[in-house]
């Protein structure tokens, strides 16, 4: 029988669980910090805790921070393109009241994460609370023992930063909108002409499911063949993605989709049963294949588990 306790914990474990992932971009480090988060919980008296969700956010922000800075040189010394590990949902339209860390699946789009990761960590804690999350600057300063004054000035820094590099280089996103509409209808067609043109190997057909200044980016982290720097341009990603389809096709697996951070995409898993790349594509308000994010590097697949595997 589970007792009240862990009740009211499960309550919490997927804001938990989104939160953690927003500031560190790891599924598995997430996961780490909501045990951790759990066992703080199960330990402290609960008659002394005025608000649960509180506790438990200046908690799992305090253990962000913490591995944040521990992982800092790891990071600067990560070798080629840098992304987050796919946060991977099955390809269903969303359910009516579905969680808020859940829904607001905007909020976990690559190219939003990328430029998460180039805030100061207290800047991306106050951001993710505030904007994200909606929690006001009081209780804000309540979890990180600094001043409301001091906390709304790191949101308006990080806000600027946000601001100031959208779209300046390939890594970042084109729009920093929050909560936009999607049209999930119109990603599902693109998705599946782009899919058509890709298997077809036409590179000319597909170009044309492409923006101009569509980014490809490919994170093998030095253990899996990746491309070492972002790919700009319809055409010069068109063909390297024929190459990519070329040399899958000689030993081909399965392609299942999946929603990816949010996006269409897909898993791809071998003959042999193991997952071997996500690929998650942004589509733009025009319906063009705007960004593509593939990840290879196994380390960061580990939790990415087919359809039909539990």
């Amino acid at each position: 029988m589970i007792d009240t306790s862990t009740q009211q914990f499960e309550t919490h474990r997927s804001f938990l669980r989104g939160l953690a992932y927003r500031m560190l971009g790891s599924v598995a480090e997430a996961e780490d910090v909501v045990q951790d988060c759990w066992l703080r919980w199960r330990d402290v008296p609960h008659h002394t805790i005025v608000e649960p969700r509180a506790f438990l956010a200046q908690t799992a922000t305090r253990l962000c921070l913490d591995r944040i800075k521990s992982a800092q040189h790891q990071r600067e010394s990560y070798f080629g393109v840098w992304l987050p590990e796919p946060w991977v949902d099955a390809w269903l339209p969303p359910a009516p009241g579905a969680d808020e860390t859940l829904s607001l699946a905007q909020d976990l789009e690559i190219a939003f994460l990328l430029v998460l990761q180039r805030l100061t960590p207290a800047e991306r804690a106050v951001f993710l609370l505030n904007e994200v999350f909606d929690w006001d600057f009081d209780a804000i300063s309540q979890m990180l023992d600094r001043s409301p004054a001091a906390c709304r000035q790191l949101a308006q820094r990080a806000r600027q930063h946000l601001s100031g590099e959208a779209g300046s280089t390939p890594t970042k996103p084109r729009r920093m909108t929050m909560r936009r509409a999607r049209d999930t209808q119109q990603e599902m067609l693109v998705a599946a002409a782009f899919a058509q043109a890709l298997q077809l190997g036409d590179v000319d057909q597909l170009a044309k499911t492409l923006a101009q200044d569509v980014v490809f980016l490919s994170d093998g982290g030095g253990k899996a063949n990746a491309v070492p720097r972002p790919l700009e341009g319809a055409t010069k990603v068109a063909q390297a993605l024929v190459g990519f389809a070329h040399l899958w096709a000689k030993n081909p697996g399965t392609v299942q989709p999946a929603v990816i951070n949010g996006l269409p995409g897909a898993i791809f898993i071998a003959p042999e049963g193991h997952v071997v790349q996500t690929m998650a594509i942004d589509i733009n308000a025009d319906g063009l294949v705007a960004g593509l994010y593939v990840m290879r590097n196994p380390d960061k697949l580990q939790h990415v588990r087919p359809a039909g595997q539990a």
